[in-house]
């Protein structure tokens, strides 16, 4: 995992995970994030939480990953059941 946060106006920052190949967590990212792009509605429930979570200036705070993780875990499993019985 790598972090490059926020440094100036421009707010670019980002996040990359890596995984060994074969690792469990590659499938559970892209189901979460295909089960994003199939649910538009739910697509759309993240992005009015991230947007909730950040400042008016569209920073993200410290303790983004811990308020948006309930909604995250729920989500990640609908989208694993989903992608058992839907395969990617």
């Amino acid at each position: 995992y790598f972090s490059k946060k926020v440094t100036s106006d421009r707010l670019i920052g980002y996040h990359v995970h890596a995984y060994e190949q074969g690792s469990s967590h590659i499938q559970r990212h892209l189901a979460f994030r295909e089960f994003l792009n199939r649910h538009p509605a739910v697509a759309r429930e993240y992005s009015d939480l991230k947007r909730s979570i950040a400042d008016a200036s569209g920073r993200l705070p410290d303790d983004y990953p811990v308020r948006k993780s309930a909604f995250v875990e729920r989500v990640e499993q609908q989208a694993m059941t989903y992608f058992a019985q839907t395969p990617l």
